[in-house]
């Protein structure tokens, strides 16, 4: 008997589920993917020097391109 009234009464204690909503805004992060522009390169020079000035340009603006998405 004592079992069956401890029983009875532990069910009849329980909370419901309280739901509750939410009517403010608020904010949330969306990781968005960063698109990393082109460097556009042309090596259309006359002398090897100008072609190898024109590669590193080529290089140090890829550089700065990728330096957008850090």
């Amino acid at each position: 008997m004592l079992f069956a009234a401890l029983t009875l009464t532990s069910c009849s204690s329980k909370k419901e589920i309280e739901i509750r909503y939410i009517d403010k805004p608020y904010r949330v992060s969306v990781p968005v993917k960063c698109i990393v522009p082109e460097a556009n390169c042309s090596f259309n020079r006359e002398t090897d020097t100008e072609v190898i000035n024109a590669l590193i340009e080529c290089i140090v603006n890829m550089k700065k391109n990728d330096e957008i998405c850090k």
